[in-house]
């Protein structure tokens, strides 16, 4: 796929939607202290859910955690994959942020990712905008 090219994911409702912009950012971007644990993950995950996107609602394409066993006696670690996607969709009227996870730099979308959108009711979770006319 050329990157100028626009992405479209194909949802389960058979709509296609297109991604209208892309913010990514590096997964554990301002953690701190220590590595990431699965608590800490979730913390995480409910951040990016909850960030500011207006009206328009967010889904999480839950990301797999890989488990990182330690070797100086702490606790074992639970990774993300490395980059954290937020894309907006748009199909026609309807309009969704999805949030997910993936080893490489967007786009392309991963193929994993794509395949569980299939699954995605997108006008279910969609804000359909209305024109005022």
């Amino acid at each position: 796929m050329e990157r100028n090219e626009p992405e479209v994911i194909r949802c389960a409702d058979g709509i296609n939607a297109r991604l209208a912009g892309l913010e990514q950012n590096s997964t554990y971007e301002g953690l701190l202290d220590g590595g990431p644990t699965h608590e800490i993950n979730e913390m995480l995950l409910d951040r990016f859910v909850n960030e500011e996107g207006g009206d328009i609602p967010t889904h999480l394409v839950r990301p797999a955690e890989k488990r990182v066993v330690s070797k100086g006696g702490y606790h074992d670690l639970m990774l993300l994959p490395r980059f954290k996607c937020r894309g907006f969709f748009e199909s026609g009227p309807f309009k969704l942020w999805i949030v997910w996870f993936q080893d490489t730099d967007a786009p392309p979308i991963s193929p994993a990712v794509k395949a569980e959108l299939l699954t995605l009711d997108f006008r279910a979770n969609a804000r359909q905008e209305l024109n005022e006319s």
